[in-house]
Order: structure tokens, then sequence, then C-alpha cells
């Protein structure tokens, strides 16, 4: 149950959620342990007693780690969490094998951030580092306005081609499945400050992509409950025990609706690591095939010409109708629009023609561009350069200059005789 809110406004703009004061566990057993506030990567240890190779994680991985798996396993009724992230992620040794195989990378100092007695500022979310493709990961949108209070935003990517950028460069005016509340504020105002990442990991194979994926829609709704970017609601009480801090005291509006534990996890989680991998093979196999080509091509076509014929994407400035959205934004970037929108009137085709007529007949006229060899005139001196490498002109070259040849041994033969 989310608290009540104006419509016509940002989410959270009435009084601090003011929750019973109390001291997260977490945060009580960091600071007991006094952790160091830099981090190493993970590393491999040496083995136990049995040979087995051990995964050793850095404070900040172990942290998250523990954070996350204990989001998905919090006492909530099943409307509020997925009943599958309890099928994934029963047991921590199931959570930690699918962790291993997608290894986190965080930003700089974000173990002092989750270390601190206090949230961070907004802008630490502006320093964070950019999206890029062959990534999965979990990303914060800084939105602002003069004069208003910045908005935060925290999402999940896990395109399976491109991986968490896709995603990422949606947050635009008029943008695809904008969140409510992202949408909202650019209607107001807003634009985005910054779309940073909070950690990523290399893009999975397709046996682990399900599991993976799982993961890091947990991980979206940890980092989505630690700094607060969802709206309050009463429902805050399954986890308020893993909070770092309080939310009356954080320097932004909360962006997200809800947290994503009820949302559905993509691909079947019910299918082994070696199903999926078999079932993405014969996948690959099929799209390659010339026939199943052949229909994506016919298809491709049909789909412009019907772009073109509805208007779906058409230019209002130049009254003319693109086939899809990749050649509209081509459009909009090139000359030809840049001078409609600036008021260049469009010059007369037919005029344009008829001038280059006449200049090419005077130019021919004046035998500016002349084959002695084959008494042609053209109109570009292109034109002349091509029709001199033409099998016609070297073929008339080559007699002409034989004739020649043989002109100057009959008159050398006259002169001896003289």
């Amino acid at each position: 149950m989310v608290l009540a809110m104006a419509d016509d406004s940002l989410p959270y703009d009435g009084v601090a959620y003011n929750s019973e004061k109390y001291e997260s566990r977490v945060h009580r057993e960091l600071e007991a342990d006094e952790a160091e506030s830099t981090f190493q990567d993970s590393r491999i240890d040496e083995g136990d007693s049995d040979g087995v190779q051990l995964l050793q994680l850095s404070p900040l991985a172990q942290l998250v780690d523990d954070l996350t798996f204990n989001m998905v396993n919090i006492p909530a009724p099943p409307w509020f969490i997925n009943l599958d992230f309890g099928a994934v992620f029963a047991e921590r040794p199931s959570y930690d094998s699918i962790a291993a195989c997608s290894p986190l990378t965080f930003p700089p100092n974000l173990y002092e951030v989750f270390t601190s007695s206090t949230p961070p500022s907004i802008d630490y979310f502006k320093s964070l580092p950019p999206a890029t493709p062959t990534l999965w990961g979990i990303y914060a949108i800084v939105m602002a306005k003069s004069g208003c209070e910045d908005g935060l935003y925290i999402g999940s990517g896990t395109n399976s081609d491109h991986g968490v950028l896709v995603r990422v460069n949606q947050y635009k005016p008029g943008g695809s499945a904008l969140p409510r509340f992202v949408k909202r504020a650019f209607e107001q105002g807003y634009h985005v400050a910054h779309r940073g990442l909070l950690c990523s990991s290399p893009l999975p194979t397709p046996g682990l992509a399900p599991r993976v994926r799982a993961r890091f829609l947990a991980l979206e709704a940890l980092f989505t409950a630690l700094f607060f970017a969802s709206i309050p609601a009463i429902t805050d009480s399954y986890f308020e025990h893993l909070l770092l801090w309080e939310r009356d005291i954080v320097t932004w509006k909360p962006l997200c609706s809800h947290l994503p534990l009820n949302e559905g996890i993509m691909g079947d989680l019910h299918m082994s690591i070696e199903e999926l991998e078999l079932v993405a093979a014969k996948r690959r196999e099929r799209a390659s095939s010339p026939t199943r080509l052949a229909v994506f091509a016919r298809r491709s076509a049909r789909n412009r010409e019907e772009a073109k014929a509805t208007g779906m994407y058409h230019c209002d400035v130049c009254d003319i109708d693109l086939q899809g959205p990749l050649a509209l934004d081509k459009h909009l970037k090139s000359t030809w629009h840049a001078d409609r929108v600036a008021g260049v009137p469009i010059p007369d085709p037919h005029k344009y023609n008829d001038n280059l007529k006449a200049q090419r007949a005077a130019r021919k006229a004046n035998k500016e561009h002349w084959c002695s060899v084959c008494n042609k005139g053209f109109g570009e001196d292109w034109s002349l350069t091509r029709h001199k490498e033409g099998t016609r002109h070297k073929a008339r070259a080559k007699k002409a200059r034989e004739k020649k040849a043989r002109s100057k041994g009959l008159s050398e033969k006259g002169l001896s005789g003289l």
C-alpha cells in the first residue's frame, strides 16, 4: 500500500517519511567490524581440505550478496514477492553459485558509502560510471530541474544482446516504457542529469541468463530500497531491518513506484542450464538458415512499407514518411531537415535540372571537355575522363596512332627518294 500523493506532483512531495527510529542491524555489524574503507577484487583461494576452490569476495561484494540474499528471503506475503525467488534462491549455496558465475563490478567508493553513518549526496550518483555495451547492470538515473529537488530512479538492464545500454538509452522525453514518475518528471520540465551504473557484470551465457536475471532483479530491489529510490509504502516494514539509514535524511525525491520483487523473471527457470544452452543453439541455427533469413527480409520489407503508408514515422517539418525509427532519426539529423527547420526554401528540381542542362550544353559548344580522337564534347570533366577509359575510345585512339605512324613512314620514304 503506497502513501497517498497529489496526482499532479512528483512522488513524495509531502511530509518526509517518519518511521520509528531504529538502527539497522547490518549497519551495527559493519561498525562493529570496523571494516576498512577500501576493497579488493574477488580472488580464488588455494582451496579447503577437500581440494575445492573457494571464491574469496571483497568486503563490498560480500556485503551486497548478503543483503541481496536476505532481500529475496524476507518474510513477506506471496503477492509482494515473486515465488520464483524462493525456488531459485531458497538456499544460500544456490545463490552463491549464480553469483560466482556473474561477478559484479562496482564503482569507486561504494563501500565507503555503505559503511558511512549518513547516506551519500545526490552528487555521488552523478559521478557513477556510464553504461557500456556487453554488460548487465543496475543503473541510477538522476533527474534535475532548476530550483527543484533532484529525483532518483534505480533500475536494471538485462537485454540478452546489448545489455544495460538498451534500457538506459530509453530515458528521454517520449522514450518507450518510461516509468510512471519518470514520465511525469519529464512533463514537469525535469531532464536527465546523469545515467550511471551502481554495479555491472558481463553478459551471461544463454544457459545462465534466467537465473542471473533473477539475481539482477533482486539487486535492483536491494539498491532501490537502500537508497530510498522508491516512494514510501506500508510494505517497507518487510525489509526495514536491512536498511542502512533513515529515509528522512536523504536529499532526493524517489522516482520508483515500487520494488520489483513481485515482477516476473524473464526466461525459463524450470529448465536446466544444459537444456537452455541447447535451446539457444537450436534458435541460432534456425535464425541463420537461408529460408529463415528470407522470411525475415520479406517481413521487414512489408513492415517498412506499412510504416510509410500509415505515417507512423512522419516528419511534420518536411512532410515526409520514413520507413522506421532509424530512418527517421537519420533524417532528423540531416542537413536537408536542418535547412527546412531554418526556413531555407526547397529548391525547384525542374529549374535546377534546366540550369544544369544549359551549363552542360554551353561547355560542349565551347569544347571545354573535348575528345579530339572521337570528335565529341562532354558537359563535365569526369564524363570526359570516364569516356577516355572506355574500350571504344581506346580502340579509336590506337587506330589514330597507327594511322599517324603510317603517314609518318610514307613521308620519310618519299623524302629519301628525292
